[in-house]
């Protein structure tokens, strides 16, 4: 196996801390509302157009070349550019519910994925607006109506049920490699380019004719 840069990985680790950061937020919020995903839903992870930074792949990029899982995922990217599917290579759908399914690499997911449906946005004013999902507004209508309530009273009651941003916590992750930080790109593109990042000298497996 060939050795890590080294600078990648310290890099890898400060994005962690980032999306643990993040975690905790959601987790404060959802305990302070009552917003939850439905079990098993995937509805998210079918989308066509998630977006990613490359510095937000670097911990699953790394993760995947300590496993020796780089190949895989590459040609499974591959696969999927032939076809033009651009839906996520780590997720995993449930062929017997549709809308449902979950990701290979939950622990490693993206900012987009760990905040969606459970932060708010600043509009063009500075104003916070919260924004959740479909399927949560469908399944949780009383949590989405105490979330909305803490949006628009501003202080103290929206610091009982402090909602995470998503364009803070974006900048914080794009400011460990500024350089690498802010383009996004389509999701599996981001993962490639991360993978490859840690493994510039990795030799391609020969296609398979067709």
């Amino acid at each position: 196996m060939k050795a890590m840069h080294p600078d990648l990985s310290d890099l890898s680790s400060h994005v962690m801390q980032v999306f643990r950061e993040a975690g905790r937020a959601v987790a404060g919020f959802q305990l302070a509302t009552g917003l939850r995903c439905v079990p098993g839903c995937g509805v998210c992870c079918e989308s066509r157009h998630v977006e990613a930074t490359v510095v937000e792949a670097l911990p699953l990029a790394e993760e995947l070349c300590r496993g020796g899982k780089e190949t895989t995922v590459l040609d499974a990217i591959d696969e999927k550019e032939l076809r033009g599917d651009p839906v996520c290579v780590l997720y995993r759908p449930d062929s017997g519910t549709p809308g449902h399914g979950c990701c290979a690499y939950y622990e490693f997911r993206f900012l987009v994925c760990r905040l969606f449906g459970f932060s708010a946005r600043r509009g063009k004013l500075g104003k916070l607006e919260f924004s959740t999902c479909k399927i949560i507004k469908e399944h949780c209508p009383d949590a989405v109506t105490v979330a909305d309530r803490c949006m628009s009273a501003g202080p103290p009651l929206s610091q009982v049920a402090e909602i995470p941003v998503y364009q803070d916590m974006f900048m914080r992750v794009a400011g460990i490699d500024p350089g690498r930080g802010f383009r996004r790109y389509p999701v599996n593109q981001a993962i490639k380019n991360a993978l490859e990042l840690f493994y510039w000298k990795r030799t391609k497996p020969l296609r398979k004719s067709a």
